[in-house]
């Protein structure tokens, strides 16, 4: 049990940061506030990385 509290507290606390991220009405991030909000979250990501991942997801229909 103490592990579902767990993932539910980091669910909730990413929910908060993506959520706050957000600037508009749209409840969406352009691929640049994506990269910055993941080099926030872990600084020794890179752009490229973050970008390519994006890319993969966008072919995957993972993401609109």
């Amino acid at each position: 049990m103490q592990s579902t509290k767990f993932l539910d507290t980091c669910a909730s606390w990413l929910n908060e940061v993506f959520t706050s991220a957000v600037h508009d009405e749209s409840n969406t991030l352009a691929d640049q506030e994506v990269v910055r909000l993941m080099q926030k979250l872990n600084n020794n990501v890179t752009a490229a990385r973050i970008l390519n991942k994006l890319k993969v997801m966008l072919t995957q229909g993972m993401i609109a």
